[in-house]
């Protein structure tokens, strides 16, 4: 991928950005085995709809809403906030810091900030991907079904929610060739 791609797919990304983040997906990319354009663009739509066009690898919101959430691991006192989502995808809870520090070889459990810097959070992006099966959805250009296995099944939200990720993905499609399969 190239910069001038990721700036065509998403163009709020920061420019001062636009090249590491374009190394970044690219390894992403090839390590979430995005072969095909119909998957690379659904996870390009996806992680630019998660970080907000790539300019917001830290969750704004303080956690706390994740405080005590057994069903993310959260079982100690400051859980919420310390595991609150990071990267590309925006994990969240001391189950997925664990689970995906463990597969990448980083301490996210003892320093969760590592989820939020973007070589990490490209990785993380990738291997939470395959483990949520997200290729085969990609594959039917599912995105409801990919959304639900990074949301969880309450991402319904507006109507607008599903409609961005929809519009990144067409973009992403334009831009990396396929501009005859966008419907």
């Amino acid at each position: 991928m190239t910069p001038e791609q990721l700036a065509a797919i998403l163009p709020l990304c920061p420019d001062e950005g636009l090249d590491l983040f374009a190394r970044v997906l690219t390894a992403a990319l090839v390590a979430a085995e995005c072969h095909t354009v119909t998957r690379a663009a659904a996870f390009l739509a996806q992680i630019g709809w998660e970080s907000d066009y790539l300019r917001q690898l830290v969750e704004g919101d303080d956690g706390l809403a994740y405080e005590g959430r057994r069903d993310l691991g959260n079982t100690e006192p400051g859980d919420g906030p310390r595991y609150k989502g990071r990267g590309l995808i925006q994990i969240t809870g001391r189950r997925n810091y664990v689970r995906y520090g463990d597969q990448l070889g980083l301490d996210l459990a003892g320093h969760p900030e590592l989820a939020a810097e973007p070589e990490n959070a490209g990785a993380i992006a990738a291997a939470y991907w395959l483990d949520h099966g997200c290729n085969a959805f990609a594959d039917d250009r599912d995105l409801r079904a990919i959304t639900e296995r990074i949301n969880g099944r309450s991402s319904e939200g507006p109507p607008s929610y599903h409609g961005r990720r929809e519009e990144l993905y067409r973009r992403a499609l334009e831009v990396l060739g396929i501009t005859a399969l966008v419907a």
